[in-house]
């Protein structure tokens, strides 16, 4: 017969049986709710689910970060990512909770808390529509009076050590299927088939309607642009209706550059003449629907014949703005390999980024002027913007409006780069960052 608990006895069960309270019942020094979420700037940016009250159903309510080094932690470093704790019920989407996860990238293990039982999953693992509540599941710790059985291979002092990653269990965690690796491949396998050895478009212009259209996901996801305003002013009420329909795709496209007067991603001269609605997007349709691209087979003709549909997994309200450097860096290395290594042209993994600019900004003022002499894409100068404006909101005492946070964008940060093309990007990004932020 099943004990009868409520859900704060079995979290607390579960994080003192685990070794994540100290001796007298307080978090230890890395595990992180919401309450402390919001006193670090860095910690609230890093784990935008554990504050997101919009996603009641899927926040996170706590996270561990294993410190930075083997002597603990260091003043300004930050911790390694290493667990997100749910406490879910009957009620709640297990699918949907993964899928959001899986889309910051940041935590390799979600522990699920219920009443009874703690499921453990590999976060880093690719959500699909095949999934099942065991899918991906490491494990599931029984809660009895006495403690969690089998707590024993979960102990925090294995993650702090880093000998959980060196075990059976952790080595089935696979950070080969994270979001960005998964994102990079997915576009990887759209453009080998929009490009001439098969879909026939000219490489630049491949990549120009990618970027554009993920440009599309990002403001859609964030609900910059909603459906009543697709179909007010372009006749679709959503953004995968839009991409069957060449001409208000094209209306919407030249739309995008004027509003956010930008050159990344342009039209070019003849495009339109060029790309073909039942087959070019066709193809980013299918890839926004989620289908597995390296499975598109084609007729002689190049009618689209077969493939594979999957889950799209992704949603760009919680993927890591930084992630179109990623993009940036792909597009740059397809188009020639040699200039971009020439030229030093490589994706910054975000989490060297946070290490950086976590010991160099840490007593920076809230006025303080950023110039990055190699832009890049601009991860830096992203990071750098968002922690100027909490400087400047802990400065005033008050959220920011839109001038102040404007200012500080176009005072305050500054970027140069031999590459023209990584300015323009470092500029989207900033501009993303903008919207973000405002």
């Amino acid at each position: 017969m099943s004990e009868v608990r409520t859900l704060k006895e079995s979290i607390n069960i579960t994080l003192e049986s685990a070794g994540f309270l100290t001796d007298s019942g307080d978090y230890v020094d890395g595990l992180i709710d919401a309450e402390r979420a919001k006193e670090n700037y860095v910690i609230s940016l890093r784990h935008r689910l554990i504050l997101n009250e919009n996603r009641e159903k899927t926040k996170i309510d706590l996270i561990y970060e294993s410190p930075a080094t083997s002597k603990g932690r260091l003043k300004g470093r930050p911790g390694h990512s290493c667990i997100y704790f749910k406490i879910y019920d009957s009620t709640q989407d297990i699918k949907q909770i993964r899928k959001d996860i899986w889309n910051t990238g940041m935590a390799p293990l979600l522990w699920l808390i219920g009443p009874t039982s703690v499921r453990i999953y590999d976060a880093f693992a690719r959500p699909e529509e095949t999934d099942t509540e065991k899918t991906h599941i490491l494990d599931i710790l029984t809660i009895t009076s006495e403690g969690l059985e089998g707590v024993e291979k979960f102990m925090r002092e294995l993650f702090d050590t880093g000998k959980f990653w060196e075990s059976d269990i952790g080595k089935n965690v696979n950070p080969n299927q994270r979001v960005e690796k998964a994102l990079l491949d997915d576009l990887w396998d759209t453009e080998k088939i929009l490009t001439p050895k098969r879909g026939g478009l000219p490489v630049h212009i491949a990549h120009a309607i990618l970027g554009r259209s993920i440009f599309m996901a990002y403001l859609w996801d964030r609900k910059i642009i909603t459906s009543e305003f697709l179909k007010a002013e372009f006749g679709h009420s959503d953004m995968e209706d839009l991409l069957t329909d060449k001409p208000q795709l094209y209306k919407f496209f030249r739309w995008l550059r004027n509003k956010f007067n930008g050159d990344l991603f342009p039209i070019y001269d003849g495009e339109e003449d060029i790309v073909n609605e039942k087959k070019h997007l066709k193809l980013i349709y299918l890839f926004f629907k989620g289908t597995d691209m390296s499975s598109v087979k084609f007729k002689n003709n190049n009618e689209i014949v077969e493939y594979q549909e999957r889950l799209w997994p992704y949603n760009f309200d919680i993927i890591p703005i930084e992630l179109i450097s990623s993009i940036y860096e792909m597009f740059a290395h397809s188009n020639d390999p040699i200039d971009a290594r020439a030229k030093s042209i490589h994706y910054t993994k975000l989490h060297l980024v946070e290490l950086v600019q976590s010991i160099a900004m840490l007593d920076l003022p809230d006025d303080a002027r950023i110039l990055d002499p190699a832009c890049g894409s601009g991860v830096f100068l992203v990071d750098a913007f968002r922690r100027l404006v909490w400087k400047k909101k802990v400065t005033l005492e008050r959220e920011l409006t839109h001038e102040d946070i404007l200012d500080i964008l176009l005072n305050q940060i500054y970027g140069v780069d031999v590459e023209p093309g990584a300015v323009e990007v470092t500029a989207f990004s900033l501009y993303l960052a903008l919207l973000e932020l405002d």
